[in-house]
This record gives C-alpha cells, structure tokens and sequence, in this order.
C-alpha cells in the first residue's frame, strides 16, 4: 500500500524534469553562436583538423584570428547535421575523419569530438 505514493511521486519528479528540460532547452541561435568557439578550439587542439599538413597549417593560423573565420572556410568541408529534439538540440560536423557534436539541454551546450 506504501508503495503506490511513492510511485507517484516518482512520475511527477520524471513530469517536472521534462517540464524543466523543455523550458530550459537552448534555442538554435544559442546553440550555432557556440558552434564556433568549439570548432575553434578543436582545430587549435589538433583534433578537427585536415589530412593535408599544409591545409591544417592555414586552417590553424586563420582559426587563431577569428572563430568565425575558421566557422566559413571549414562549413563547406564538412557534412552538417542539425537535430531539433523536443529537450534537447544537437547540431554536428563530420568531415576530417572526426565529427564535432554539440548538444543542448538544460540551458547549457556542450561540444565534443569522436572518431566515427
């Protein structure tokens, strides 16, 4: 008999954590301002960078001026992914054997790289 409070106790805290993850998803503006600063520091850290030790070189000495910059010039090498869930976003780049993925929920995004 204890036990039925208790589940629903359970299914309103899962309904006010879903509640709170709609209302605290970020819009995609939020989402693609931060997209790149990530990039920016992934080509800066070496880990989403071309084949072509040239091309990198150029690659890292323009992202070094202006993240945008390097936003530009990488955009068109890449395949984009953007995903518009309804408690999160995810916006993807995959291209230089890597994929840069960033999510966000909770009011905050998070970037990251993995190999595929």
């Amino acid at each position: 008999m204890r036990t039925l409070p208790l589940v629903w106790l359970c299914l309103a805290a899962v309904f006010v954590g879903l509640v709170a993850a709609v209302m605290t998803r970020p819009t995609t503006s939020d989402l693609m301002d931060h997209v790149p600063g990530a990039l920016r520091r992934a080509v800066m850290a070496q880990s989403f960078i071309p084949e072509n030790l040239i091309v990198a070189e150029g690659l890292t000495e323009i992202c070094k001026v202006s993240a945008t910059a390097c936003f530009e010039i990488v955009k068109p090498q890449v395949r984009q992914d953007f995903t518009d869930h309804l408690i999160y976003n995810r916006y993807a780049m995959t291209g230089f054997g890597r994929t840069l993925a960033c999510y966000g929920l909770f009011g905050q995004i998070r970037c990251g790289i993995r190999t595929p």
